[in-house]
Formats: C-alpha cells, sequence, structure tokens
C-alpha cells in the first residue's frame, strides 16, 4: 500500500472526501516527522513505537576495493511493534 492507496482507504472508512482525508493523512506525517526530528519518540497505542537511536562513528571495508572507509555517526529510526500487531501480522 502506497500513499495514496492509504488517502483512499481513509476517504472509503470515514466516508469523506479524498482532499479531507489526504489532509488528515499529511498532518499526521508531518507531525510524526517533526517529532522524530527533534529526537522524540512516538508510540500508538495497539500500533508500536517509532524510536531515534543513535548509531556511533565506526569502521567499514569497501568490499571491492578493501579499503577502510569511516561511517560518521548517524540517528536511525527504530520501529518496535506492539505485541496486538504482532498478533494480528502473525494470525495471517
Amino acid at each position: 500500500m502506497d500513499k495514496t492507496e492509504l488517502i483512499n482507504e481513509l476517504a472509503k472508512s470515514l466516508n469523506t472526501t479524498k482532499k479531507n482525508a489526504g489532509e488528515a493523512v499529511n498532518a499526521a506525517l508531518m507531525i510524526i516527522t517533526e517529532h522524530l526530528a527533534d529526537g522524540d519518540g512516538i508510540s500508538i497505542s495497539g500500533f508500536g513505537a517509532l524510536t531515534v537511536r543513535l548509531t556511533p562513528e565506526r569502521t567499514a571495508r569497501n568490499p571491492r576495493t578493501m579499503e577502510k572507509v569511516v561511517i560518521p555517526e548517524c540517528n536511525r529510526i527504530v520501529f518496535r511493534p506492539s505485541p496486538k500487531l504482532l498478533e494480528k501480522v502473525n494470525d495471517n
């Protein structure tokens, strides 16, 4: 499912227009993005949690040239599904 399909399903589910559903999806994604950019975690009951983790700097090797490359530290977004979501996915 992509964003357009999500908007269509939401519009159908809420019996509203695609424009209103699109605005709701865009607003929710913007809020989630802003909180994650600030380093805050997001927890949605029954769905899961999104958290930001710092990955430390490390040294890797280019497999083609065997040259060592330093990968700088960066933030990663980690998703941890709720037990309810895992149960639902594993039942199907």
